[in-house]
């Protein structure tokens, strides 16, 4: 969805300030996050979805959090954690060892 993603890169541009007040790189994430850091943060904007969800407020280290924050938490650490799954299973440029045959009829 166009919105979604609009609404996506809006909350990365947000949280690219630091505590410190400098900003970080947008494309940080490809330095690599180790898997545990994006376990420990899913689980965190998991527990905010249930919580606003059943009438709760939620909370982070700078305040209150929304539902839609929350739920774009999640996604990016959903996606984080399946990139860095993935970047160790798909082949490389120049290695044919993992190579994967093309879908019959397309994606």
């Amino acid at each position: 969805s166009p919105i979604v993603d609009r609404g996506y890169l809006e909350y990365l541009d947000k949280h690219r300030k630091l505590p410190d007040g400098s900003m970080r790189e947008f494309d940080n994430w490809k330095n690599g996050i180790p898997q545990e850091v994006y376990l420990e943060s899913l689980d965190r904007h998991e527990r905010a979805v249930w919580l606003i969800c059943h009438g709760y407020k939620a909370f982070d280290n700078r305040g209150e959090v929304s539902l839609k924050d929350s739920l774009y938490g999640v996604l990016f650490n959903t996606i984080g954690m399946l990139h860095e799954i993935l970047d160790k299973e798909v082949a490389k440029i120049g290695d044919d060892s993992n190579r994967t045959e093309p879908v019959s009829g397309g994606y």
